[in-house]
C-alpha cells in the first residue's frame, strides 16, 4: 500500500472516530436532559426495552423504548401486511435506523388492525418471537462461536486451573505474549494480540460466557488502555462505580436479549437496582457494546473483525 494511500485511510479512521464520538455525546445529552431517566426504576424500564426488541440493533432498540416506552411488537408496515393487519389512519410511527438508508417506520400492534378477510398471523409471531425459555442455557454453538472469534477481535484466549476465586482474568497484550493466528484468505496470519483473555477451567457454560461478556463489556466500554492502533485510542476514564455499571448493564443485555439465564439478572431485579442511583454512565456507549458483542456470537470472517478494522499495520497487508 502506498504512503497516501495510507494517509488517507487513517485519516478516514480518524473522521470516523471524531463522528462516532459526536453522535455518543449526542444521544448521553439527551438521555441527561431528561430527568425522569436519572430515576432508577424508569432507567430499568428503558433497559428493558432495549433487551425486549431484540429484533433490532440494541440502537434501534433504544429509538423504540424512547420513543414509545409502552409498545410491545413493532414491524415496518409491509411486514405487516404480511401478518394479515394493516396500520390505522393517523396511527404516530417510530422512527429508526434502517442500514444503508436514512429511516424506517415500525408501528406497533396497538396501531394496527386486523384486515379484512384475512387470518390474524399476530400471535403466530408473538410465539416465534418468545419460543425460547429466557432461562436456557447458552446454546453450545453460541459459546463456540464466541470462542473461536476472540482472535478475529485480537484477543488471545486460554483457560487457568480451577483454583483462583476468579472467574476470568483480562489485561492488555505486551511484548512477552505469544502471536495469535488470523485466517485471512487461506492464510493463518501471525500477528500480536491486543488482549489477553482467561476463563477459569471446568466452569459451567453459562458462567464461561457471562464471565467471556463482561470481559468484553470492558474492552467495548473503552474502560482498559486501547490494545488497537486505531479506533479505540482514547481509554475513558471513569469511576469504578460507572465501570462495574456499565459492565453489568452490558452483560445483562447480551444475555436477556439472547434468552440465556446469568449470574448478572439480579441486576435487573426491582430489590437491587431500585437501592442505586444511576451513575453518570453512557448508555450510547452500552448499546454499542452490545452490538459488538453480538457480532461475535455470529460466524465471522477475518475481514468482518474489529482486530481487521481497526489495526491498519495488519490490514494494509491485504
Amino acid at each position: 500500500m502506498s504512503a497516501r494511500r495510507k494517509r488517507h485511510f487513517e485519516q478516514e479512521l480518524f473522521e470516523f472516530a471524531q463522528e462516532d464520538g459526536e453522535r455518543r455525546k449526542g444521544v448521553d445529552e439527551l438521555l441527561a436532559s431528561v430527568e425522569e431517566y436519572a430515576r432508577p426504576q424508569r432507567f430499568l424500564k428503558l433497559l428493558s426495552g432495549i433487551a425486549h426488541f431484540r429484533d433490532y440493533s440494541p440502537n434501534n432498540a433504544l429509538m423504540i423504548a424512547l420513543q414509545r416506552p409502552d409498545a410491545r411488537y413493532v414491524l415496518t408496515p409491509r411486514k405487516w401486511k404480511a401478518l394479515g393487519r394493516f396500520v390505522k389512519r393517523g396511527a404516530c410511527p417510530i422512527v429508526a435506523l434502517r442500514p444503508f438508508a436514512p429511516v424506517m417506520y415500525l408501528y406497533d400492534v396497538a396501531d394496527t388492525k386486523v384486515m379484512s378477510g384475512c387470518k390474524d398471523g399476530f400471535d403466530a409471531a408473538l410465539a416465534e418471537v418468545s419460543e425460547r425459555d429466557p432461562d436456557a442455557d447458552v446454546p453450545q454453538d453460541v459459546l463456540r462461536t464466541l470462542l473461536d472469534n476472540l482472535t478475529l477481535w485480537g484477543i488471545a484466549y486460554d483457560t487457568f486451573p480451577v483454583g483462583p476465586s476468579l472467574s476470568v482474568e483480562l489485561r492488555v497484550a505486551g511484548e512477552e505474549d505469544d502471536d495469535i493466528l488470523i485466517p485471512v484468505d487461506g492464510d493463518m496470519v501471525p500477528c500480536r494480540p491486543a488482549y489477553v483473555l482467561h476463563t477459569r477451567e471446568g466452569a459451567p457454560d453459562t458462567v464461561v460466557f457471562t464471565a467471556l461478556v463482561q470481559a468484553l463489556a470492558r474492552i467495548f466500554c473503552h474502560h482498559l488502555r486501547c490494545g488497537y492502533e486505531q479506533g479505540w485510542e482514547n481509554s475513558r476514564r471513569v469511576s469504578t462505580e460507572v465501570e462495574q455499571f456499565e459492565v453489568q448493564a452490558v452483560a445483562g443485555l447480551v444475555c436477556r436479549r439472547l434468552q440465556v439465564s446469568s449470574p448478572v439478572h439480579s441486576f435487573w431485579s426491582d430489590g437491587t437496582f431500585g437501592q442505586r442511583d444511576i451513575p453518570p454512565i453512557s448508555l450510547d456507549t452500552i448499546c454499542d457494546a452490545v452490538t459488538e458483542i453480538e457480532r461475535m456470537l455470529e460466524p465471522c470472517t477475518a475481514r468482518q473483525g474489529y482486530f481487521f478494522r481497526h489495526t491498519p499495520s495488519f490490514s494494509m497487508q491485504f
